[in-house]
């Protein structure tokens, strides 16, 4: 199976998830960085932070709006697989993972293409720490 990454940046594959935790099909995008499997698990994209979407009755961003229209387009209603992440979930019980979309054959980095799309940031330890990850 090819791995499709922008810049060339295929040597990274092992920093980004190598090893297979789970796949499925996406059922549902929550939020621009977690969606829902078809089994119910929910997934958090690893290592990644996005514009968060209002809470109750705030009106929405528009940068958090269109950064989960750019998750939807990536993975709503495909199939994926989920490599290992750092931290295996988060407190809410979601799996955390780095995600891949499996496309006539090849996979797709789907943190790599949001990054790339201009609307998350690698998450840092730090947000006056500029994010240095390469995958």
């Amino acid at each position: 199976m090819r791995v499709l990454w922008r810049d060339g940046a295929r040597a990274a594959r092992a920093a980004c998830g190598s090893e297979e935790i789970a796949h499925g099909t996406v059922s549902r995008i929550i939020d621009a960085r977690t969606f829902a499997l078809e089994d119910g698990r929910e997934i958090r994209l690893a290592a990644i932070e996005v514009p968060p979407l209002p809470e109750g009755s705030a009106p929405a961003s528009p940068s958090g709006a269109a950064a989960k229209e750019a998750l939807a387009a990536l993975a709503q209603d495909d199939d994926v697989v989920l490599r290992r992440a750092d931290a295996g979930s988060d407190r809410y019980g979601r799996v955390v993972a780095y995600t891949y979309t499996e496309r006539d054959g090849d996979e797709l980095f789907v943190q790599g293409e949001l990054i790339a799309s201009g609307f998350p940031e690698w998450a840092t330890a730090s947000a006056a720490v500029p994010a240095r990850r390469t995958c």
